[in-house]
């Protein structure tokens, strides 16, 4: 779900304040992870990398969304990407898979 982590079937991560008509009805009835505007803008901290349902990677500044993510019962797996956010990007835009075409 684009710009909506879906940590596993039931459980996303969001900043309400970005979502100015509200959040999705497909997940109206789903547990949010509520993320401050600043830390979503300034950090990326929801832009976490999903291993799996219920196994993320995240940022190790993100202290308080990994202890909200292990009260739900998710496997939290931290890593120091502080060189790469001040570039617009966090684990989950980091791992898309890039297409080149070969050099000629």
């Amino acid at each position: 779900m684009g710009g909506l982590p879906e940590v596993r079937e039931g459980l996303a991560i969001a900043a309400r304040a970005q979502f100015v008509d509200g959040l999705p009805s497909v997940i109206a009835d789903w547990d949010i992870i509520d993320v401050g505007l600043d830390e979503a803008l300034d950090q990326l901290v929801a832009n976490v990398l999903v291993l799996a349902p219920g196994e993320v990677i995240l940022d190790s500044r993100a202290l308080g969304l990994a202890g909200h993510l292990t009260r739900h019962d998710v496997t939290v797996h931290t890593l120091d990407f502080d060189a790469v956010t001040p570039f617009a990007g966090g684990f989950r835009c980091s791992h898309h898979p890039v297409h080149r075409a070969p050099a000629e």
